[in-house]
């Protein structure tokens, strides 16, 4: 399965399974503690400041996430597209894909599951809300 694939999950009851085994709870269903089942979030990130982590930053707006070094001066190292359903991907050129999985959203923060396809290593981040200054 690719990445792209587990990022949107399987479909319930594909014509690769048979009868029996959907009827089992088997095959292609999704269920609980499944990778590729959806999350329960309604990501709304705040669009008026940064989101900072060890060492990385996001920035949102406009249906785009930008993520950053973290720095006070930094630079835009990937951009990408999110969905209030927790999950996206940021990429560069000539870049490998970066994943985030939003797990869990507070007030000011969220925590999320940081996956570089690269090296495939992953962390789970919690990205705090700093405020633009001026």
């Amino acid at each position: 399965m690719g990445i792209l694939d587990a990022l949107r999950g399987r479909k319930s009851g594909d014509d690769h399974n048979n009868a029996d085994e959907n009827a089992a709870g088997g095959g292609g269903q999704v269920g609980p503690g499944d990778p590729a089942a959806p999350d329960p979030t309604n990501f709304q990130p705040r669009t008026d400041g940064s989101y900072l982590a060890e060492g990385s930053g996001l920035r949102f707006g406009n249906g785009k996430v930008t993520e950053t070094d973290g720095g006070p001066d930094s630079t835009p190292a990937r951009v990408g597209d999110y969905t209030p359903t927790g999950r996206f991907s940021v990429s560069a050129p000539f870049e490998m894909l970066v994943t985030f999985a939003v797990t869990a959203v507070g007030d000011d923060y969220f925590v999320a599951r940081r996956t570089s396809v690269a090296d495939r290593s992953s962390v789970e981040l919690t990205y705090r809300f700093r405020p633009s200054a001026g």
